[in-house]
């Protein structure tokens, strides 16, 4: 056992117990020990945290890039006003980042560590080796991303990639922030692992170290504000630092994806928008005079160079769902041909290789996530043919022409270009994840530019590439937070997190939905949209709160009362529009299964009628005024869960001031109703997960085999729940107790394919701690662990309480209970 690493802060007070995986029962013993200690208000368990996700487009580019300087995409957001115009660049303000590390040696970077350098504070907490299970952290006091390809399978280059972003600085590339000073807590080894808890040691030492804003691009699959991770992190940006969090990249798999500690009301969440243009190259096809982008694979000394030469189908049938991904289907006529193929069905990695082993000289790919995505794809290390990436539309084109001629060959230039993004740049990026929590709260709240960034990456890595995601857009925002405290200067202490972020929602961009539709897009998934910095800067007007909810419409907050304030000197006149964004549409109809989430997310155009009390509005200088915003829902079917939204917009009537929004959302039925698990219930199985038991089946628990025999539970869920209890009970479902105490499974959220394991597998391992069958349900009611009889038969219950449910009220919670298990 691992002793216990001690937070004695502010914003936490506690300790964390780590105990051997060869000693998992020892987990629910110490957990119940330590509830039984004075002042030990909630025990909680301590999860894993994925690698920080992002896309990565290609790596870096082998030398100069033709017309670089639209690599930088600062006139998107005004940023490249304020630093010429207004000469803000983030001097004098410390930005805490909390992520992979950071090769300060990098000469955007600093070239060092330490005072009189950019990367001046921070430290190491975990060290390369630690793998949260056969060794211990090994803390040291430099945060240097010492990872390369030969020691980690995680995403290399994040934290470096994220620092340059903030605040790089060379004669060729400049940061949102260049001058700013960082401070970087690395918290993720070269073994891909890291935790919550090392997650807020980071942002608790970051805040008592006193930075300006921490910055976090990582984050949980979890829409719920109430979970530890959220609440300390929100404690710590109510406390007054600036805290900018990732709202997550899990945006295909539809509405309630933001994570946590993004899903906090306290700290500023961020989408992602797409930059105007990325590094690409040029090739063209056979029968056309036209330019077509592609981007190469592997990190630059590596082979990227796609020869000329005819391009056939990598796959029998293009788009079959699994192309390449079976040798057996890949034709003869690949041997020395380019192989043209699309995504899906297995790992790009292993289509290559198919290929390869076919005699392919090298292979093209592209997606079809969405119509208008632009190229982009993983590194695969060690490819053994060159590997490249095509757009959607540029690989259906191709695609066509190769299914209609008899021979298409091409050409390829090997140069470096900055190529415009002309379907998608100043977009929401698709991966962007989409709310609102489980609260029916708004999130995210602003963008920042996160698709197709160009930044600094480890020397090792090649200096520089290009990467897509909300852990670009997050730091992008942190540095668009540094210049506006360089701007507020010595009154940015009378600042909060909520005025600053007001001042960016309120003069955000909008974009729509897809670049072929003028319909907004839901601010479920731009939040108040892409920041435009001078304007949040220099205009004297804004509106409180910057957003609002008006839930569902079992529970509507028919209105919202909007304050808008004149701090100028001038007078100041707006007219009130509804502008209305399209609508999510969360389940997919389509399915026999109800309420399984829409993936990829579908939109619609159900709107809300809003009514204001005021309908022009004038305010002399100094003055302020308040505005009641009443809401009449769309009159859609409340069993489909409509999220209707748009835009309160203040339309200015004086050219030289700004309009104003402020993002609004609802829900059209009841939330508290949505069934929590699948319509069969949790399922009783094997211990390897291949044997489901029903209800009527009994099942054999042999406690001389434990590991081979213990029961294991699938309870897939179709909706999040605020609570979750497994409970044990004798053969006649009389209460016997849990068998985890009550909180390790809080803060549920609903079943995907990437989170099945953490979020829907419980396993028993005989053991559970008593409890009176009428008691409620709090911790002082447990007894030790005790271990289940041979000879007697058990029961096995799951119960999850449903939104907005009081656990208090039998009818708020869902129910199941296994069949026999009997013990030998």
């Amino acid at each position: 056992m691992t002793a216990p690493n001690i937070f004695d802060y502010e914003f936490l007070r506690g300790a964390t117990i780590q105990v051997d995986r060869n000693h998992d029962h020892l987990h629910q013993s110490i957990a119940m020990t330590a509830s039984g200690f004075e002042g030990v208000v909630k025990v909680h368990p301590v999860a894993v945290l994925p690698p920080p996700s992002a896309f990565v487009q290609g790596g870096a580019p082998d030398g100069e890039v033709e017309n670089a300087e639209l690599l930088l995409p600062h006139s998107q957001t005004q940023v490249d006003r304020v630093h010429s115009e207004l000469n803000y660049t983030g001097k004098g303000i410390v930005v805490g980042i909390i992520d992979t590390g950071v090769d300060y040696m990098h000469p955007a970077l600093g070239g060092g560590f330490g005072e009189g350098y950019k990367v001046r504070y921070g430290r190491d907490l975990v060290g390369d080796e630690y793998d949260g299970i056969t060794n211990e952290p090994q803390p040291d006091d430099d945060p240097m991303e010492s990872c390369t390809p030969s020691n980690t399978s995680g995403f290399l280059g994040h934290g470096t990639h994220i620092a340059g972003i903030l605040a790089g600085k060379l004669d060729n590339f400049t940061g949102v922030a260049p001058d700013a000073t960082l401070a970087m807590w690395r918290i993720y080894s070269c073994k891909d692992y890291s935790s919550t808890e090392l997650a807020i040691q980071g942002a608790l030492e970051a805040a008592d170290a006193g930075v300006d804003i921490i910055s976090l691009s990582f984050g949980k699959y979890n829409p719920w504000s109430e979970s530890l991770f959220s609440t300390v992190i929100g404690r710590i940006a109510a406390n007054g630092t600036k805290v900018i969090v990732a709202s997550g990249n899990d945006g295909l798999n539809g509405a309630f994806t933001t994570m946590s500690p993004a899903a906090s009301q306290d700290v500023m969440s961020v989408a992602s928008f797409n930059a105007n243009h990325q590094i690409a190259r040029i090739f063209r096809m056979s029968g056309s005079d036209s330019d077509y982008a592609y981007t190469p694979n592997g990190f630059p000394g590596e082979n990227r160079v796609i020869p000329d030469g005819q391009v056939v189908l990598g796959s029998e049938q293009l788009g079959s769902g699994s192309d390449a991904c079976n040798q057996s289907m890949i034709p003869e006529s690949v041997r020395g041909k380019i192989a043209f193929v699309q995504t899906g069905g297995c790992d790009l990695q292993y289509k290559v290789g198919n290929l390869s082993a076919a005699g392919a000289i090298g292979v093209l790919s592209f997606a079809t996530v969405y119509e208008w995505q632009e190229p982009s794809g993983p590194i695969i290390q060690g490819a053994a043919i060159p590997v490249a990436v095509l757009s959607t539309q540029t690989g259906l084109k191709l695609g066509q022409a190769i299914q209609s001629s008899k021979e298409i060959t091409l050409t390829f230039s090997n140069e470096d270009v900055a190529w415009p993004l002309q379907d998608v740049g100043n977009m929401a990026s698709f991966f962007s994840s989409i709310g609102p929590t489980y609260e029916n709260n708004l999130k995210p709240d602003i963008g920042g530019i996160g698709g197709y960034l160009f930044s600094t990456l480890p020397r090792n890595m090649g200096y520089w590439g290009t990467n897509s995601g909300t852990s670009m857009a997050c730091p992008y925002i942190a540095g668009a937070t540094a210049l506006y405290l360089e701007y507020l200067g010595d009154g940015a202490s009378e600042y909060s997190n909520t005025d600053i972020r007001e001042r960016f929602m309120n003069y955000a961009y909008k974009a729509p939905l897809s670049p072929d539709q003028d319909d907004l897009n839901t601010p479920l998934h731009q939040g108040a949209g892409l920041i435009q910095l001078y304007d949040a800067i220099t205009q004297t007007v804004h509106v409180s709160p910057s957003s609002f909810s008006f839930n569902d419409t079992a529970h509507l907050v028919k209105s919202h009362t909007l304050t808008i304030y004149n701090d100028g000197d001038d007078i100041a006149s707006f007219e009130l529009v509804n502008s209305v964004s399209v609508s999510v549409i969360p389940y997919n109809s389509s399915t026999s299964e109800k309420y399984v989430m829409s993936s990829p997310p579908q939109f619609g155009t159900d709107t809300a009628r809003l009514r204001f009390s005021k309908k022009t509005i004038k305010l002399s200088p100094g003055d302020s005024t308040e505005v009641t915003v009443s809401v009449i829902p769309p009159d859609t079917d409340p069993d489909e869960h409509i999220m209707y939204g748009g835009y309160v917009q203040f339309k200015s009537t004086i050219d030289s001031q700004k309009d104003i929004t402020v993002p609004y959302f609802g829900i059209v039925g009841d939330q508290h109703r949505l069934p929590i698990f699948y319509e069969d219930g949790p399922v009783l199985m094997d211990t390897n997960m291949t044997t489901p038991y029903t209800t009527d089946d009994v099942y054999i628990f042999d406690l001389d085999d434990v590991s081979n025999t213990m029961p294991v539970f699938l309870a897939m869920q179709r909706t999040g729940t605020r609570r979750l209890l497994v409970i044990v009970y004798d053969q006649d479902e009389n209460y016997l107790g849990y068998i985890q105490p009550p909180g390790v499974y809080d803060y549920r959220t609903h079943t995907t394919m990437t989170n099945l394991v953490t979020q829907a597998v419980y396993v028993w391992d005989g053991t559970y701690y008593e409890i009176g069958q009428n008691e409620p349900v709090n911790l002082e009611s447990l007894s030790d662990a005790v271990t289940v009889n041979r000879g007697s038969s058990y029961r096995v219950g799951i119960q999850a309480l449903k939104i907005f449910g009081d656990e208090n009220n039998a009818d708020d919670w869902e129910t199941w209970t296994s069949g026999l298990i009997q013990v030998q």
